[in-house]
């Protein structure tokens, strides 16, 4: 789309103030974008980064924003002829129309006012008063600046391949409407979607192919029983365990149990044999031998106050009742049973490694740990009992939860563009690599 500066003011003049508050807002949670006008079905939106305009189709329903098909506003030199033309008629004697100072003033602004800071200033200030507004939104920001430091952490744990296809398939999802945006990409193949009621959730479909609670209760069964088969679990059960026999301390033995727990509280749902199985089987594999010790410390932790609060608010927070309990120890122990029946040929696929196409996007509990690891560290950086402190423990409970329950698509691309628009602290160089990253990935 090609508009004068002036044309382009006077659409911008125009826009319409019903919503406009709370579209505002909402743009107001990206690093790159600001609103800059509304119209029935249309926005103009300021790429703050290159100070260039865009337009695009926007619905508001359910309050659900959803904008797309994104195109570029040139602007271009103001057209001269109006001013020519008032000129001309001013020096006409046989011209009887009086020429007003508003048609002499239009004309000289068609044709020397080639200038869009004005819009730009108002839009980054409107942006600005929307952030001082809003506790949330200041608390997200100031998040994502911690988040920065650990750039180098992220960049790594992005660029794993499971990383890579989880995000893939949330960035697909029609159904991942996140609370706030990183940022707007600017050549985006799908719909941009933000909740504009902020910090309301939107309900919406599990990442986890599960269609029901059977479903759901199979698939933790399944990756309980088989965690002593993770290396990620061993290697930590493994360091764990060291900690345990280098120290002679019992407050720091216990600390590293309860911390080990504290990374994979679905052990407490465990009844007591399935659980002795896990240890002892965990502890082989480890190459600990000691079985019986290891077994004994665990089982005395599990009964310390600290851990019956951990297994409770656990429990608490995932609505798991008796019955479900009882229900996912009797599905793991038919695992156990049905894997020794097919390794003599029979194939028997893994949870999460099978059974369908998209089950391999699947977070399993070693990768949630690893996101919520990340999220640990920007916490430890955080005030305590500061707003954004509160967020980022919202978004470590959702990891945490995600383990039981699965996680909603809104919420895990909230975590993944959380994640994904880090830029690094290092320098103005840095800076232009990310840039450069992201034109990349909306190429892509």
């Amino acid at each position: 789309m090609q508009l004068t500066y002036n044309k382009f003011k006077q659409a911008v003049g125009k826009s319409s103030e019903k919503l406009f508050d709370k579209i505002a807002e909402a743009v107001s949670t990206s690093d790159n974008a600001a609103l800059v006008s509304m119209y029935d079905d249309k926005l103009i939106l300021l790429d703050e980064k290159k100070k260039e305009f865009y337009i695009c189709d926007y619905k508001l329903e359910n309050s659900v924003l959803s904008m797309d098909n994104f195109e570029e506003i040139g602007l271009m030199e103001n057209d001269d002829t109006y001013l020519d033309e008032v000129t001309e008629r001013f020096f006409d004697l046989d011209d009887d129309a009086p020429i007003t100072i508003n048609e002499m003033m239009t004309g000289f602004n068609l044709k020397y006012r080639n200038d869009s800071e004005p819009i730009v200033n108002e839009a980054k200030d409107r942006k600005y008063r929307k952030i001082m507004e809003s506790p949330r939104i200041r608390a997200i920001k100031r998040a994502r600046d911690v988040r920065d430091y650990f750039a180098e952490d992220i960049k790594r744990l992005m660029e794993e391949n499971w990383a890579k296809q989880i995000t893939h398939k949330v960035q697909n999802s029609q159904d991942s409407i996140p609370s706030a945006l990183s940022k707007v990409s600017w050549n985006s193949d799908y719909p941009i979607k933000v909740n504009v009621d902020q910090g309301k959730p939107v309900n919406m479909i599990k990442i986890k192919d599960n269609t029901n609670v059977m479903d759901a209760m199979k698939d933790l069964a399944g990756r309980i029983s088989d965690k002593w088969k993770s290396g990620s679990f061993r290697n930590k059960f493994e360091k764990m365990v060291g900690q345990i026999m280098q120290t002679e301390s019992i407050e720091l033995g216990k600390s590293a149990i309860l911390n080990f727990l504290d990374e994979n509280k679905e052990l407490f749902i465990l009844n007591n044999e399935l659980f002795e199985e896990l240890i002892v089987k965990t502890t082989l594999m480890a190459n600990e031998g000691d079985t019986d010790t290891v077994l004994e410390i665990f089982e005395n932790i599990m009964q310390t106050p600290e851990a019956r609060k951990m297994k409770a608010r656990f429990v608490r927070d995932n609505n798991l009742t008796e019955e479900k309990i009882e229900r996912i120890n009797m599905l793991a122990e038919e695992g156990e049973e049905g894997e020794m029946a097919t390794t003599d040929g029979g194939e028997m696929p893994a949870p999460g490694d099978g059974g369908s196409e998209e089950a391999g996007n699947d977070l399993d509990t070693e990768e949630l740990n690893r996101i919520m690891d990340i999220f640990k560290k920007i916490r430890k950086s955080l005030e305590d009992d500061s707003p954004e402190a509160e967020y980022v423990d919202s978004l470590v409970s959702a990891l945490d939860s995600a383990k039981v329950k699965g996680i909603e698509d809104s919420k895990m691309k909230e975590i993944l563009d959380f994640l994904g628009s880090t830029k690094s602290k290092k320098g103005e160089g840095d800076e232009e690599m990310d840039d450069e990253e992201d034109e990349v990935a909306e190429e892509v």
